[in-house]
């Protein structure tokens, strides 16, 4: 099917949508039918969905999911049932699937575009079908969470809505943990954005069941980056397709935690703060990322949301909070003395290279010191602070620079 008929179809879809809206708002019995025609269409639309031709897959694609955030409203809850199962996760599974098959292909299988790459802003070139898939993933993962912000509140409604929400969330940990860079990037968006919608608290048991996996999945992904860093081969650095996490991936992932730790939908205890606090530092000294930006004089982005999400932890509500985050501060001052290292930049696509990316974390200490003054001098009455080692770990901090400083090695 060449793009115009794409277009008959994208138009036909609006006109059965047109005429269905038109009958449930004038309560005509013929608006069940006409909701069976969309559908159909629906399912037949997402065989475009997977087109090898870009233009042809987005334009479907966008078709879709206007149409569905268009018809939304009069949409019943077996009807959003069948949509998510029936329309929603395949295409987002047709694109992960097609994908995946692009990625196990030799470049020679790839007839059109063949060996063609294109330059990406936070990494190494990529072959130019990559980029053009990893395009279309990235636009229906945003729509996903755009029709998920829309409408969750009568998403909530229907009988498999804890299904729903558990395909929604393992559907967009996976191109996180899987996807490159953009796709990634856009999995996490389009979870920070449904994440931040408003609810009724009259399904208060549903609405902390679905915070419970949003925040079980960011552990494990926290997890996942926890374990790409330890997973270190010679091999990485050469090769293109070895999974990395860029800083602005990261960002987007530390982001997400935020509307999942404010809102009064589940409790945080000691460990869960211990855990949030293990993970944003796995984040911080991540050392394998393409697109470090400099920290002499300010914040990288990624430190300036950790330590964002550092500040919104209630101390005063949770014993041992305030020594566990201020620990954690003294370890993030000891990273400038202990911690800097060079990471060498990708090539470009003409094969240029640039110089090294430092990493010095001195911005960071900075910032940081100031805040670990406060703390103490706000909690010294606290015996937790001494008990659990955060003083003690204060005093490392005061006394490693010192030691730097005496050696005898430095000139």
């Amino acid at each position: 099917m060449h793009p115009s008929p794409c277009s008959q179809a994208g138009g036909l879809l609006w006109n059965v949508s047109d005429h269905v809206q038109a009958k449930s708002q004038s309560g005509d019995g013929e608006a069940a039918h006409g909701g069976e025609l969309w559908m159909y269409l629906l399912q037949n639309l997402l065989a475009l969905c997977r087109d090898s031709r870009q233009e042809v897959r987005d334009a479907a694609i966008s078709n879709v999911f206007r149409s569905i955030a268009m018809y939304g409203n009069t949409l019943d809850s077996p009807t959003w049932d069948a949509v998510c199962w029936e329309v929603i996760f395949p295409l987002v599974e047709d694109i992960s699937a097609s994908i995946h098959q692009h990625n196990v292909r030799g470049p020679d299988d790839d007839d059109e575009l063949g060996e063609a790459t294109v330059p990406q802003a936070n990494g190494p070139p990529i072959r130019l079908v990559d980029k053009q898939w990893d395009d279309s993933k990235q636009l229906a993962l945003r729509s996903v969470g755009d029709v998920f912000f829309e409408y969750l509140p009568q998403l909530v409604k229907t009988d498999r809505y804890e299904d729903i929400w558990r395909a929604f969330v393992s559907q967009v940990q996976r191109s996180f943990v899987l996807d490159r860079p953009h796709a990634a990037t856009a999995a996490m968006q389009a979870l920070d954005k449904v994440l931040t919608v408003s609810l009724d608290m009259s399904n208060a048991s549903r609405i902390a069941s679905s915070w419970e996996v949003a925040w079980s999945a960011w552990d494990e992904i926290g997890a996942a980056v926890e374990e790409n860093a330890r997973a270190s081969s010679p091999d990485d650095e050469a090769d293109p397709t070895a999974k990395v996490f860029t800083q602005v991936n990261l960002e987007a992932f530390v982001r997400t935690v935020l509307p999942i730790y404010t809102p009064p939908y589940i409790s945080f205890d000691l460990a869960r703060v211990q855990r949030l606090l293990a993970v944003l530092k796995a984040v911080l000294t991540y050392a394998k990322s393409p697109d470090y930006r400099p920290d002499v004089d300010g914040l990288m982005p990624l430190q300036s949301v950790i330590l964002e999400v550092i500040a919104v932890i209630k101390l005063d509500e949770i014993p041992g909070a305030t020594s566990a985050v201020l620990s954690d501060l003294s370890e993030f001052l000891m990273l400038a003395f202990t911690s800097p290292f060079e990471k060498a930049s990708a090539p470009s696509a003409g094969g240029r290279t640039f110089a090294p990316q430092q990493v010095t974390y001195v911005a960071l200490a900075k910032e940081v010191m100031p805040h670990v003054q406060w703390l103490y001098r706000k909690y010294a009455d606290d015996p937790l602070v001494y008990d659990q080692g955060a003083v003690g770990k204060m005093l490392q901090v005061r006394s490693g620079p010192l030691s730097l400083s005496s050696s005898p090695n430095l000139d």
